[in-house]
Parts: C-alpha cells; sequence; structure tokens
C-alpha cells in the first residue's frame, strides 16, 4: 500500500499549529539523515543532512535531547530532538536562542534586583548588629577603664540581652563585693 505526501503542505501545517516564534524551524528526519519536513527551508527537503551537527546529534540519541548550534542561515538556535514512536524519524525543533531564552533574560533583571535588595537588608542589619555589639564592648571597656582607675561607684550599664551583658553583671557584683569588703576593712580599721 502506497501513500502520497505532500510534504511542503504538512511543513505549512505544522508550523501554523504549533504558534512557535519568529524563525524557528520543525525538520522531520529519518534514520539516514534525509530530511522529509523542513518548515524554514523547503529546499531543504529531500537532502541528506546527515552530516551536520543537529542532525549527527538527533541520530545519535534515542528517545529525545537537546543542543544550541549556530544553524547555516547564521542564527543561532536551541533545537529539541524527539523520537516519532513507531518510527525511526525524528522531530527537531529549533527555537532561536534570542527568542528562548528571553523568559529566562528577563527573569534574571528580577532576579538581581532582588538579590540586590536582600543583599542591602543583609548589610543594613549587619550594620546595625555590628554598631549595638562594638556601643557595648566600647562602653564594657570604659566601665573597666573606671573600676580599674578605682571608681568603684561605678556601675557597668549596657542594653540588650546578650554575653556582655552577662560579663557586664559579673563585673557589677564583683565591684559590689570589692566595695563592701573595702567598707568592711575600713571597719576593721576603725574599730
Amino acid at each position: 500500500i502506497g501513500l502520497p505526501l505532500n510534504l511542503p503542505r504538512i511543513s505549512e501545517k505544522l508550523l501554523t499549529t504549533w504558534n512557535l516564534p519568529e524563525k524557528s524551524t520543525i525538520t522531520v528526519i529519518d534514520s539516514q539523515g534525509n530530511v522529509l519536513i523542513d518548515t524554514y527551508h523547503e529546499k531543504n527537503i529531500g537532502k541528506n543532512m546527515q552530516d551536520t551537527t543537529i542532525a549527527h546529534k538527533a541520530l545519535s540519541i534515542t528517545a529525545s535531547g537537546s543542543e544550541e548550534d549556530t544553524c547555516s542561515d547564521g542564527i543561532r538556535r536551541l533545537h529539541r530532538f524527539l523520537s516519532i514512536p513507531g518510527t525511526s524519524w525524528k522531530v527537531v525543533v529549533g527555537v532561536p536562542t534570542q527568542k528562548a531564552y528571553s523568559h529566562a533574560y528577563a527573569m534574571s533583571g528580577r532576579y538581581i534586583v532582588m538579590l540586590l535588595f536582600v543583599s542591602l537588608i543583609a548589610l543594613g542589619l549587619s550594620l546595625v548588629l555590628s554598631m549595638r555589639i562594638t556601643g557595648n564592648l566600647s562602653s564594657l571597656v570604659h566601665g573597666l577603664g573606671e573600676i580599674e582607675r578605682g571608681n568603684l561607684s561605678f556601675t557597668l550599664t549596657l542594653t540588650g540581652h546578650d554575653e556582655l551583658m552577662d560579663v557586664a553583671e559579673s563585673f557589677n557584683k564583683m565591684v559590689l563585693k570589692r566595695k563592701e569588703m573595702e567598707s568592711a576593712v575600713q571597719k576593721s580599721e576603725a574599730f
């Protein structure tokens, strides 16, 4: 049983029903690399394309795959290969990389803006945190200097709830005990 096929007509039908971006291609090749359908260059129908990178890659895969390559017309395309079940034919769909990646390019701009925004927030928070820590550290150093000079009436006061607060509280208790001891020594000497 023979069935004549109007391959250029099938090419037109494929291109209109698949709604692909401009300058996209749909190519169907047989197991020897002969072009059966080509929606972009009808003159390629019937030619053997086995020596081209895309056809070679399409013929070497068993089920599906993809490849990015510059075509004979100078346009760089992202190609997707798929085997047609029940046949040895391969369908190769090529979409210009500019169109294929346009959504990714648009999203990358948004992601960069979001990353910049998050980075600025993180930088601001780290600046506030470091200022708080360095402020508490400088207060602690100043207070220890006062205690070292003998100013036992000085009390360390820090803000927050962290380890530095525990250190300040320990020094305040130590100063209070020293005051009590000095007071006891003075009473003893006076006695």
